[in-house]
This record gives C-alpha cells, structure tokens and sequence, in this order.
C-alpha cells in the first residue's frame, strides 16, 4: 500500500513474465493478454522481459511472430566468463519436441 497525499493507493501485485526459448516478451504478451481471462490479467500488474541476447539460431516461432526473437543463454558468451570447460553444468530446454532438443553446456570453475 502506498500513500498520496493522504489517500491510501492499492497496488496491484506485479509479476515478471519471463518468454521461452527463442521467442520474446511481446510474443508472450500476446499470448497472455489473448487467452488468460481479462478478470486475472487486469488484477496484476504484468511486465513483460526480453532475454538479454538477440537468437543466433532458428525460432519454433519463425513464420509465426514477427522478430525480434532472444533467448536467456548463449554457450559461447557464458563459457567465456567462467574461464573454459573444466567443469559442467548442462542445461536444457524443457519445452523442446522430443528429437528437436538443444543443449548448451554451461562451464564453471564453482561446479569444482
């Protein structure tokens, strides 16, 4: 609760959505706003990221959305910062079809 000139100001709560894979945050804005009931989306105040590195690869969303598209993580940009490949730690998509899925391996010297 906040105050304004002696009024009490309810805030709605405030959600961060984060998109999947290779998609981005207006695709997911889309996507809620659309389907989600209009009774739940206008009780919380809804915001809507971009993952930090624009895709480097093919989108399940190309010829669907329009681009931009981004992703959370990128191998060759993390490895760098945590020195090389000594130790591992694999991550996945879950979202991927069976057959289709990526790995990246993320490498730090704090999996020792």
């Amino acid at each position: 609760m906040g105050s304004l000139a002696g009024r009490v100001v309810a805030r709605r709560p405030r959600f961060l959505c984060l998109h999947g894979f290779r998609t981005s945050g207006e695709i997911m804005l889309k996507r809620v706003v659309g389907n989600w009931p209009v009774e739940v989306t206008t009780r919380f105040d809804l915001f809507f990221a971009d993952a930090p590195f624009p895709v480097e690869g093919k989108s399940d969303v190309d010829g669907v959305f329009d681009l931009p598209y981004y992703e959370w993580f990128q191998f060759d940009k993390v490895a760098a910062c945590f020195g090389g490949d000594k130790h591992g730690l694999e991550i996945r998509n879950q979202g991927d079809k069976e057959g289709e899925r990526e790995r990246s391996i993320a490498r730090s010297k704090m999996l020792r």
